[in-house]
């Protein structure tokens, strides 16, 4: 409910205070009398606790006349000032000009016409109420700026992290100013998410992403963290200045322990050695991913230390994160061809000099566990896939005696998974996954959605996405989310007084003028002329 306007009386003559008081029905124009004073000194002191939105005055009192008091509380500085309605006699017309002059938004004369005062008082209310949604359009557009500005360091920090930034870091930006100092990264990584993820729904799934992201940025901000995001599916970024080895493990078992006091959910955490720079950024992200794979053996502790670690550090160097990219995306699309595709690649990489067989077991241990992760995301009913143990699949690995035999264990053991998951999903026809989609989008075309979303929410690759979509709806995936909400807000205007500035958050544009020009191209009229038009058709 929005607060009353606050008014302020002031006159020296009790009777007209007591009259201006009684005879106008403030509380129909949404304000109410919260102070009154009977000379100019007493209003200036009062105008200072009460802070009014109007002051009705009359411009000859005792101590300070109302022309001064008008003076001295512009002085003040009030963060709004407020609207003066000043009372002039008939001889002291002079002054209620020089009132006017001095900024006043009107004057009556004496003897009070009070209808006249109360036509004034509705123009004061007109006034107050288009300052009132003036100053909260401005807030919801700073709101959609400071969104927007950590959607791109988030866009920023990520792209880093794959290795191909589309854009140099933001000049002058303090966030990426401070990583010109040494830092560390602390990858979070909840335990046993896949088998969450079974019990899960994908709003219940996302309402506890979103509650940890939240403990993770109010951790982050008591500890002098300069950056929160979330990476992979399950996964938190944090950066944090150089520390102690000694602090670096504290910190980390604080956080393990807000994570499970706030969430109940248990987690891990692996954190890298010193870095400095964006440029370093995917490299201290792998030395964090590696501290986190001694999990595998060390199952009594929750916070792992990258220094630790007897492999050389270059695996991190020469992780090839494309390639998992491309086999990540043939996961989805269940391509076998790309599958073999992305373990040549794998097995090119892998061939060059001093590259170990520790090194070489290790990364194809993080294709088979990423891989998995992505097929029990897409068929968490296999169990087939999700109860073969990381250990297992490491031992298998480590029995092979030559990079090639190593290739092709994990090839084997990759085919045999999306065979298992083809079953699984033979009975999803490209409408029904299209069917999905709509349902997806319909429930979130008010949020930042974009085309990775939805083909993340049905587990297919981005292209495949498109084209289905194309093919099944006749119509772009831009298109058709543009025109759900063009009509979600034809249906606004047509059955609310909802103002246009406000309708934009609530069907997905938060700038409101890019609403209009949208809403113009899509149906020929601004918001504002298709409500009218349509209210006139309904009066005929």
């Amino acid at each position: 409910m929005e607060r009353a306007y606050r008014v302020l009386l002031a006159d020296d003559e009790p009777i007209i205070l007591e009259s201006l008081k009684m005879a106008i029905p403030w509380d129909q124009y949404g304000m109410k009398v919260a102070g009154e004073a009977r000379n100019g000194q007493e209003a200036l002191e009062a105008a200072a606790v009460i802070k009014p939105d109007i002051i009705v005055s009359d411009i000859r009192m005792p101590v300070i006349d109302g022309i001064q008091f008008m003076r001295e509380l512009k002085k003040g500085r009030m963060d709004q000032e407020p609207l003066f309605i000043v009372i002039s006699g008939y001889g002291e017309f002079e002054y209620a000009r020089e009132a006017l002059r001095s900024g006043a938004f009107d004057y009556i004369l004496k003897p009070i016409d009070h209808e006249e005062l109360e036509e004034i008082v509705a123009k004061a209310k007109l006034e107050l109420d288009v300052r009132r949604n003036r100053k909260l359009e401005e807030e919801q557009l700073q709101y959609s700026l400071q969104r927007l500005t950590a959607f791109a360091k988030e866009r920023l920090y990520t792209e880093w992290m794959d290795g191909q930034p589309s854009f140099p870091a933001m000049q002058g930006d303090s966030d990426v100013e401070l990583l010109k100092d040494p830092y560390c990264l602390f990858l979070v990584r909840l335990d046993r998410l896949q088998q969450a993820s079974e019990r899960w729904r994908t709003d219940e799934k996302r309402l506890w992403f979103f509650a940890v992201n939240n403990v993770l940025k109010e951790f982050g901000d008591q500890h002098g963290c300069f950056m929160v995001f979330p990476y992979y599916s399950g996964e938190w970024l944090l950066i944090f200045p150089e520390m102690t080895k000694e602090e670096k493990l504290k910190l980390g078992e604080q956080l393990v322990q807000v994570i499970d006091l706030c969430t109940k959910m248990t987690c891990t955490v692996g954190i890298s050695s010193p870095a400095m720079g964006l440029e370093q950024l995917r490299s201290s992200y792998r030395m964090a991913s590696d501290a986190l794979r001694q999990a595998f053996v060390h199952t009594d502790q929750s916070v792992f230390l990258h220094g630790e670690l007897n492999e050389s550090s270059k695996l991190a160097s020469m992780y090839p994160g494309m390639i998992e990219k491309r086999l990540i995306e043939a996961i989805k699309t269940l391509n076998t061809d790309e599958v073999e595709a992305a373990m040549s690649l794998l097995l090119k990489h892998l061939q060059q000099p001093g590259a170990s067989k520790e090194g070489t077991v290790r990364i194809c241990l993080e294709f088979a566990i990423v891989a998995r992760r992505q097929l029990e995301m897409m068929i968490p009913s296999s169990p087939e896939v999700a109860e073969e143990d990381s250990e297992d699949i490491l031992d298998a690995l480590e029995q092979a005696d030559s990079l090639t035999k190593l290739i092709k264990t994990l090839q084997e053991r990759l085919m045999d998974w999306l065979h298992l998951a083809a079953e699984g999903r033979h009975g999803e026809t490209g409408d029904s996954l299209i069917d999905q989609a709509k349902l997806f989008i319909d429930a979130h075309y008010q949020e930042d959605i974009g085309i990775e979303d939805v083909a993340d929410f049905i587990h297919i690759s981005c292209s495949h996405f498109c084209t289905l979509f194309k093919q099944k709806t006749g119509s772009t995936f831009l298109e058709y989310l543009t025109r759900l909400r063009i009509e979600k807000a034809e249906f606004i205007l047509k059955n609310s007084e909802v103002k246009v500035f406000q309708i934009a958050p609530l069907v997905g544009y938060q700038d409101p003028r890019y609403f209009t020009q949208v809403f113009k191209k899509i149906t020929g009229k601004t918001p504002t002329d298709y409500r009218i038009s349509y209210q006139s058709t309904q009066s005929r």
